[in-house]
This record gives structure tokens, C-alpha cells and sequence, in this order.
């Protein structure tokens, strides 16, 4: 089955370009995204419980931390960029 980048799935990584829908978007539904490979490596580490879900270039897909138990979307730069709304470089978000 194909994942859909307009999915519900990603309802959370959407619109990261927006600061005003994401402040919304983040006070209502309690959540914020982390970015990049460092942080998410230290949120895994520190704070795993926080960790909702997984958006990763599949380029970078071995750099998720193997102690990870949620959902992982490994998928191509293209499909990143049409959910967070913009041309995504850093390579993995998580919704926290």
C-alpha cells in the first residue's frame, strides 16, 4: 500500500512553514516537532515516551535510533516536501 503524502498520518508534520498554523496546530494538539537527526537521536535517548511518529529521507533511514517504537516513515525527499509544505534538507522530523 502507498503511502499518501495528504494522508492523516502526517496531519502532524504538515504546514511546518506556517508559524501561525503550526502555533495553533501545536498548542491545541499538545505536540511539537523536532528536527534533524541530533536532536531526535537525544529525544529518543532522554525523552523517548514524547516520540509520536517518524519522518525520515530513506537516505537516512539507518540514523533512527534502533531503540525507536513508534511509526517510521521512510520515504523520499519529494514526498517530505509536499507534506511539510516546503524544500525539507535536515532529513528526518519527529512529532513529538
Amino acid at each position: 500500500m502507498a503511502l499518501d503524502p495528504n494522508g492523516p498520518s502526517f496531519d502532524g508534520f504538515r504546514r511546518l512553514n506556517e508559524p501561525r498554523y503550526r502555533r495553533r496546530y501545536e498548542e491545541g494538539s499538545g505536540t511539537f516537532i523536532a528536527e534533524g537527526p541530533t536532536v531526535i537521536a537525544h529525544v529518543a535517548q532522554h525523552a523517548a515516551a514524547l516520540l509520536e511518529a517518524i519522518l525520515v529521507d530513506n537516505r537516512m533511514r539507518d540514523r533512527v535510533p534502533s531503540s525507536v517504537d513508534v511509526p517510521i516513515y521512510a520515504v523520499d525527499q519529494e514526498f517530505i516536501s509536499k507534506v511539510v509544505g516546503f524544500e525539507f534538507h535536515r532529513g528526518m522530523l519527529a512529532l513529538c
